[in-house]
């Protein structure tokens, strides 16, 4: 149930972000490399939302690190300050964009040993 409240937790977020990035100027900075695991449009097994949790924790941790990055350049050329909190903001938005979607799919899937999980 926890990780449950952690996913609705962050989508909130999410949304509260994304009302004030649409505020924000677009900048241009490179973009994440971050790949996305692809989200079943239902999760048939057990295996299958293992194997997906992994992935999209995969995902979590290469989001982080290019957050860490754009944070060190940040540091590194005061000028870039703006432009790395931006960059970092839009990571963050498309992680929690992803993980609405995933909560979505998960809690509408009939996975019998899901509420075991808990």
């Amino acid at each position: 149930m926890y990780m449950l409240f952690r996913i609705f937790f962050y989508s909130a977020l999410m949304v509260a972000i994304f009302f004030v990035t649409l505020q924000m100027p677009q900048r241009a900075l490179a973009t994440s490399m971050c790949v996305q695991p692809k989200i079943p449009v239902k999760f048939e097994t057990i295996w299958q939302l293992d194997a997906f949790t992994k992935d999209a924790a995969e995902y979590r941790g290469c989001v982080e690190q290019y957050i860490q990055r754009i944070k060190e350049a940040a540091h590194k050329k005061n000028a870039l300050v703006d432009d790395s909190v931006y960059a970092q903001q839009k990571a963050i938005d498309e992680f929690n964009a992803f993980s609405d979607t995933a909560t979505q799919r998960i809690m509408h899937s009939n996975i019998p040993y899901l509420d075991a999980i808990d």
